[in-house]
């Protein structure tokens, strides 16, 4: 099984294990490290992998490039981006020994456009990883979420239109409906190089209800 079948696997595998909750998007990037680290499938495993961003031509974004995790097997790596984006969550947790009542375990993200608009930009990160470095054989853009709204398509003639998440093909154009507003906020249009199915798969963390979609660049 090549590298790129393999981190797949291991990532659904992960998710339809898991039987707790990720607190937050940085909690959910390390344990999934660790779960890689452990499986002994890798010759390394690396977290925020930085990339200087000079190296890639066509790279629109003036933000450093740190890549969530990166996994090498023998000379083949694997650049893997993450998103978490949650909706409220208030449950019981125990903490050294006492259960504590009514903690907010997990916070309300709101900005969905944003959030979708920054998964393309994973995906277009990737393809430009790629083409620079021959031995990334795989980008993987993975969202996992507790919003169902991330499934919904976007109502026409919304800024974010292009940039929605819902189920089937999208195609190369990623473009804001009113491009000045949000290119003076830093988000710039931008055209992906392939086309990409979203497929939702759902998983339970607990009695919590999750969804999650994994692209392949």
């Amino acid at each position: 099984m090549t590298v790129e079948d393999t981190i797949k696997e291991d990532i659904r595998s992960f998710l339809s294990g898991r039987q707790t909750l990720f607190f937050n998007e940085g909690d959910f990037q390390i344990q999934l490290s660790v779960y890689l680290m452990r499986s002994g499938n890798y010759k390394e495993v690396n977290v925020e992998y930085y990339v200087p961003f000079n190296q890639l031509d066509g790279y629109l974004w003036k933000n450093e490039l740190y890549i969530d995790i990166v996994v090498r097997r023998d000379d083949d790596y694997v650049a893997v981006e993450l998103k978490y984006p949650t909706k409220k969550i208030v449950d019981p947790i125990s903490r050294f020994g006492e259960q504590l009542p009514e903690v907010t375990l997990l916070k309300e993200h709101s900005a969905q456009d944003i959030v979708q608009y920054n998964f393309w930009k994973d995906v277009r990160r990737l393809e430009l990883l790629k083409k620079r470095f021959p031995s990334v054989k795989k980008g993987l853009a993975v969202l996992l979420t507790n919003d169902m709204l991330y499934m919904k398509p976007r109502r026409k003639g919304v800024a974010c239109e292009q940039f929605s998440t819902t189920e089937g093909m999208h195609n190369t154009s990623r473009h804001w409906n009113n491009h000045k507003k949000w290119m003076d906020k830093g988000y710039p249009d931008f055209d992906l190089d392939g086309e990409y199915a979203i497929e939702w798969q759902h998983c339970n963390f607990g009695r919590h209800e999750f969804i999650y979609c994994m692209i392949e660049v």
